[in-house]
């Protein structure tokens, strides 16, 4: 049996949780979730700060060259999902194949340093893959999509009673439009995260608090009838752009999408320009978003279907078991 080495015991931050249900996806296929011990994290990281030498992945060999030529790489090694690159270092000393989520920034080049002396690793951004790649052309490196989890899944479009929702991060621009529209239609309800707190506001109600779960937050989305979407780089560092779960979150729960994004590798890739309406300018934004105010059901039925068939975590593990030789 394949095991998978987890941080869900040490790591509670709800901004974890859909790491751990990628997770409990490939529970559902066989897979062993080892829960890595909180304390035996602290000491790990203790040890790495006493010694002053960081932590390095390290994968077995058959040879003892650090390299795994062929074969299950998950034989010998553990698979771990890594939400931020630096977490690697919380797992000490085990051999792991890691899957790379978050490469934004400066953990791109922590990852290329974390990678250095491995053969295998996934990275589901797939610009810092092919960056990646160049660099590292003889290394087993693989670039597979986030997907939607089979845990919110849903039979039918749920009733909507937010008008228009943007969580988490904003997008400046999307924000302007929207408060824009908003101040020309009192009654439409804009939901969104305050800066620099946990509180939500809205154009109708004010302070309507935080969202304290994973549950308060699929909760929200699914009552939200268009949700306002972006990818975090698109207007600063497009060529490393990538989708956050957030895209495939907002599909689950069959919300109109408004979004700016890299048309990319990716984008393509995963579909989304079938659910994802690009907005450019403020009167393409007016004029979407009325028309999708206006509905009186769900007019994108058959390419939300679609998308969510086509991004399943099913749908991946075709491609993660011809990599794991599975």
């Amino acid at each position: 049996m394949s095991s998978l080495l987890s941080l869900r015991n040490c790591n509670n931050q709800f901004y974890n949780a859909v790491m751990y249900e990628w997770e409990d996806d490939f529970a559902r296929k066989g897979f062993k979730v080892e829960r890595r011990n909180k304390i035996f994290k602290k000491l790990s990281l203790l040890i790495q700060k006493v010694t002053k030498q960081p932590y390095e992945i390290h994968q077995f060999s058959k040879n003892g060259t650090g390299i795994f030529y062929g074969g299950n790489i998950l034989k010998y090694n553990k698979l771990a999902f890594l939400m931020f690159v630096t977490q690697y270092r919380e797992l000490y000393p085990h051999k792991i194949a890691p899957i790379f989520v978050d490469t934004r920034g400066d953990s791109f080049k922590i990852m290329l340093s974390a990678i250095k002396n491995i053969d295998f690793a996934i990275i589901t951004n797939c610009s810092a893959y092919e960056k990646a790649k160049s660099i590292y052309p003889q290394k087993r490196l693989y670039s597979i999509p986030l997907w939607c989890s089979d845990k919110w899944a849903l039979k039918e479009p749920p009733i909507k009673t937010i008008d228009v929702l943007q969580i988490g991060r904003k997008n400046s621009i999307l924000h302007s439009f929207m408060l824009r529209f908003a101040s020309s239609h009192p009654n439409v309800d804009y939901i969104y995260k305050e800066d620099d707190t946990d509180d939500y506001i809205s154009t109708v109600n004010g302070n309507v608090g935080p969202l304290r779960s994973r549950q308060d937050y699929m909760t929200a989305l699914r009552k939200a009838k268009v949700c306002l979407v972006s990818s975090p780089l698109v207007e600063s560092a497009p060529e490393m752009d990538f989708i956050t779960p957030r895209v495939y979150e907002a599909a689950m729960s069959y919300c109109y999408m408004l979004g700016r994004f890299t048309k990319n590798t990716e984008f393509y890739e995963v579909g989304l320009d079938r659910v994802v309406d690009l907005i450019d300018n403020y009167e393409i934004f007016h004029e979407t978003l009325t028309n999708y105010l206006d509905s009186d059901h769900f007019v994108k039925r058959v390419e939300f279907d679609q998308f969510i068939s086509d991004n399943s975590f099913e749908a991946r593990w075709e491609k993660f078991s011809q990599i794991f030789k599975l």
